[in-house]
């Protein structure tokens, strides 16, 4: 009886052991499941933040840009991740938003500028005139004066359409096979007496080339630049005219004895209202947009413009356009 009751009373002492180590274990486990996760819940706290603040970085730095603000850019060093790529690509869109905002701001201001002029004209000779009485000579001098500055306002208006037309992208050629030499030479023909004034020699020399294009177009392209050679030549000068093809392209230079346009401005002489010598193009009716126009004439034709020039040597501008490409014969 004894030994049956020390029996069970191990029995019974060892499973009360077993459970409280049971028991201890299961707490110990449980501490160490809790700490784990804390820890695990921090990291991903502290990764998440961190991974989230070149986001935030962006996002501010996007607000803050606006019209009056232009100049804020993304801070690279601080998205030196896979976020580097996108902060770049907005940096480089921002800049080009910023010049195109830029451009249209200069722009309006050229446009207002350059319409103040012949409005103001305008203004003066019809207050002028309304003041007192005047001899039928005096009114006839008046409207030939304002008839003047209302003719430059409309230039100035028919090449502003055109620039808009081309920027909202419906400068749309009427595509037509054109004999370019035959143009060339009717647009020379027409600005003889322009050049004769100015005592200025045409030479030509003009090969067979056709391309397609819009022939009214193309017109306006040719007679801006010789009747540029011719405005901005000295007296007595030469222009030439050249004419060829070279390649898949037909190539028409127009060269200059000039003064030549200086290094600093020749990569702005398609902007604009820009003029190498301001008074000089408004006394000879320029509007400081002809090669605007005449440039993005040239790229609706899947051509180019270009402009050399070295100052004391004159002027050269090369006219690119895609030459005509033959038809396939016809099989039988």
């Amino acid at each position: 009886m004894l030994r049956e009751a020390i029996r069970r009373l191990s029995r019974h002492t060892f499973a009360y052991a077993a459970a409280e180590q049971l028991s201890r274990l299961a707490g110990f486990l449980l501490g160490a499941g809790s700490a784990v996760m804390a820890l695990g819940l921090l990291g991903t706290w502290f990764i998440s933040k961190r991974a989230m603040r070149p986001l935030r970085e962006i996002n501010a730095t996007v607000e803050e840009i606006s019209a009056s603000n232009l100049d804020r850019r993304i801070d690279l060093a601080a998205t030196e991740t896979e976020l580097g790529g996108l902060a770049r690509v907005l940096n480089s869109a921002f800049d080009r938003l910023k010049d195109s905002i830029e451009k249209q701001v200069q722009f309006t201001a050229d446009a207002s500028h350059e319409l103040r002029t012949p409005v103001s004209v305008i203004l003066a000779q019809t207050s002028m005139a309304r003041r007192r009485d005047r001899p039928a000579e005096d009114y006839r001098d008046v409207i030939e004066t304002c008839h003047s500055a209302a003719a430059r306002m409309k230039s100035l208006v028919d090449g502003l359409l055109v620039l808009a037309r081309n920027d909202a992208g419906d400068l749309r050629p009427r595509m037509s096979e054109c004999d370019l030499r035959q143009l060339t030479d009717e647009c020379i023909d027409l600005l003889l007496p322009l050049a004769a004034q100015k005592e200025i020699t045409i030479h030509r020399e003009l090969g067979e080339v056709s391309v397609e294009a819009d022939p009214e177009l193309l017109v306006q392209v040719i007679s801006n630049l010789v009747s540029n050679s011719i405005r901005h030549n000295r007296k007595g000068g030469e222009a030439r005219v050249t004419l060829a093809a070279e390649g898949p392209e037909a190539v028409l230079a127009v060269t200059d004895t000039g003064p030549g346009i200086p290094p600093e401005d020749v990569p702005r002489i398609f902007d604009r209202f820009y003029r190498v010598d301001t008074a000089r193009s408004r006394r000879d009716g320029g509007t400081g947009l002809g090669l605007s126009i005449a440039r993005a004439m040239a790229l609706a034709h899947g051509g180019t413009l270009a402009c050399e020039s070295t100052p004391g040597e004159g002027a050269r501008f090369i006219l690119r356009l895609p030459l005509r490409q033959a038809s396939p014969p016809c099989e039988a």
